[in-house]
């Protein structure tokens, strides 16, 4: 896997599908480290090492260099850094992108810390180097520089670090993904409480059907009609998942404006079923941003939606009409739970219907299921 990435770095937009395929395979995939990693991506003790080619303004003579100036001992610091590496080949905006993509993490300070003594580091990195260059060390000055760390004395970088949106904001921007973390860590189970079904179930939906889902917007483009007003597409994502989200108003609305790039959203719509695949109208959207309390909360909310829905029955209820009927309505309200039918007559006998038949627990499915068989027909639980 990691020669099929090292294979299409030339195209960085490709390298986010295949390290979130690591991710889904299992497959860890470690940050960048500027005393580890290779031009290209590298198996690392089982796991695959970002190669340093795919950040973002780190080009090849950049990482040649890197690769060079630690050949007789690793970087102890940002300073040290800045002082062994060629600035002629890697600029301070290579060396800004390596601090936000976490290629430093594994030295002293925090990437927050990192970029604001960067001025200084690479300042007096420069230098060092020119004064190499002209011959103007003192006798101290290169007994200096031949000691781990570099030349000189230097104010410890500051450990106080970034939240982690915005670290993740960093590394999308200089890498393309997410590694460190991911936006939807811990809300998963909270999202599919709040939504009707997953992305996953959103293909097995009717044409026009109503649901509410929710996720990642990993893609967003914004488009001009002719007639002069604005129209967006999106990419929704709960990572195993994507959806394409079509925004028609987002003038007149400011729900649907809440829709951007990297937003975790819960988002209302209509189903749109062609050729073209599976694609969601939204007509409502809010930003999802829960506290714990309500996390916990969603979590149990999605442990009920995965309970079995139980049609209790006698047989007089059950004629092949009433039973197509209810296979209708299933079909309407597919998802992730299991139907079980109860029927009691001299004793009781319970009947799993098989996996097509599974659906999604809402008012108004067991609402259709009355409605046939009669109410307190259906039940929430087995």
């Amino acid at each position: 896997m990691a020669a099929v990435i090292s294979s299409v770095m030339s195209t960085k937009d490709k390298v986010p599908f295949f390290v979130n395929h690591c991710s889904s395979m299992g497959i860890q995939v470690l940050p960048p480290d500027v005393n580890i990693s290779d031009h290209s991506f590298v198996v690392d003790e089982g796991d695959i090492r970002f190669g340093l080619d795919a950040v973002k303004n780190v080009g090849y003579s950049a990482v040649d260099a890197i690769i060079n100036a630690r050949r007789d001992r690793p970087f102890e610091s940002l300073w040290d850094f800045c002082e062994r590496v060629d600035n002629r080949s890697v600029n301070k905006r290579a060396v800004e992108c390596l601090i936000k993509c976490g290629a430093f993490d594994l030295l002293p300070g925090s990437r927050k810390g990192m970029l604001e003594r960067l001025p200084d580091a690479a300042a007096a990195g420069a230098k060092a180097q020119s004064d190499r260059t002209l011959g103007q060390e003192s006798i101290f000055g290169q007994e200096g520089m031949d000691e781990p760390g570099g030349g000189g004395s230097h104010e410890p970088i500051s450990e106080v670090e970034f939240d982690q949106k915005e670290m993740l904001a960093l590394e999308k921007e200089t890498m393309g993904t997410f590694l460190s973390a991911h936006p939807l860590d811990g809300l998963k189970e909270a999202i599919l409480g709040e939504a009707d079904c997953s992305l996953r179930d959103l293909t097995q939906l009717k044409d026009g059907s109503r649901v509410k889902v929710g996720g990642l917007v990993t893609a967003y483009r914004k488009l001009r009609t002719r007639a002069g007003k604005y129209i967006a597409f999106a990419t929704l994502s709960d990572i195993e998942h994507n959806i394409e989200l079509m925004l028609f108003n987002l003038e007149d609305s400011e729900k649907q404006q809440l829709v951007q790039l990297d937003e975790v959203v819960m988002v209302k719509g209509t189903i749109d079923q062609s050729e073209e695949g599976t694609k969601l109208k939204v007509r409502d959207a809010e930003l999802f941003n829960p506290s714990e309390a309500q996390i916990e909360k969603a979590k149990i909310a999605y442990a009920k939606k995965n309970e079995p829905f139980v049609v209790r029955l006698v047989p007089e209820q059950m004629s092949l009409d009433t039973l197509e009927e209810m296979k209708s309505v299933f079909g309407q309200h597919q998802g992730d739970s299991d139907v079980v039918m109860v029927v009691n007559g001299d004793r009781e006998h319970r009947l799993k219907l098989g996996p097509d038949f599974r659906v999604r627990h809402s008012p108004g499915l067991s609402t259709e299921i009355d409605q046939i068989f009669g109410e307190g027909t259906a039940a929430r639980a087995a």
